[in-house]
């Protein structure tokens, strides 16, 4: 590796009116990996031991987004506005915590809020089911058709979908029974060549 998460230098790149941070390090070879940051967080929000793990078998690219620390220009407030940054969407990941409504990424049980907590709502002994997941979302990805679609939220709905030519992948999650999952996904030349969900 030539650089580590902590001594790689702070470049720069222009792009729709917006000077971007960011750094590159780990290995010469092989496809980048580029760690998109939650929102509003910036490069330093990474652990560099998860950063530098990566770097040793590939490049990383970490980066601020428009208005967060190193980076010029105003935060967007939505998805369109982060939208407006992306040069080439036909290679952009979305990656948005909500999954699009009504996609079955978002299936889960209908709860009363009347009740502290919370209880399923029940209709002939069967638990009352739906869509919980954001109609933004789902607006966002019929408009601008990114490559891939990260989403969570519904710990229920794993599983992986197509809207348009967006594969749209909710990993769900167990974490409260110790169990962790994810997505391993195999990109190559611009395209998604393969997916797998994972537990472990």
């Amino acid at each position: 590796m030539t650089h580590t998460h902590t001594t790689a230098p702070t470049q720069y790149i222009q792009a729709s009116g917006v000077r971007f941070a960011y750094r590159r390090f780990g290995q010469n070879t092989g496809v980048p990996l580029v760690l998109a940051p939650h929102f509003r967080a910036g490069m330093d929000h990474w652990d560099p031991a998860v950063t530098d793990g990566l770097a040793a078998s590939r490049p990383i690219i970490l980066f601020d987004n428009a208005g967060v620390a190193g980076t010029s220009g105003e935060a967007p407030g939505t998805i369109e506005a982060m939208a407006d940054n992306v040069a080439d969407m036909s290679h952009c990941i979305f990656n948005l915590h909500d999954p699009p409504i009504d996609s079955t990424l978002d299936t889960c049980p209908m709860l009363d809020w009347n009740t502290d907590p919370p209880k399923q709502i029940m209709r002939g002994g069967q638990v009352v089911m739906y869509g919980a997941g954001s109609r933004a979302v789902r607006d966002a990805i019929e408009k601008y058709q990114p490559l891939l679609g990260l989403h969570g939220h519904i710990h229920e709905s794993a599983g992986a979908i197509k809207l348009g030519r967006t594969l749209c992948i909710n990993p769900g999650s167990e974490y409260g029974e110790g169990i962790l999952r994810g997505t391993l996904i195999t990109l190559d030349n611009g395209k998604i060549e393969r997916y797998q969900l994972t537990s472990g």
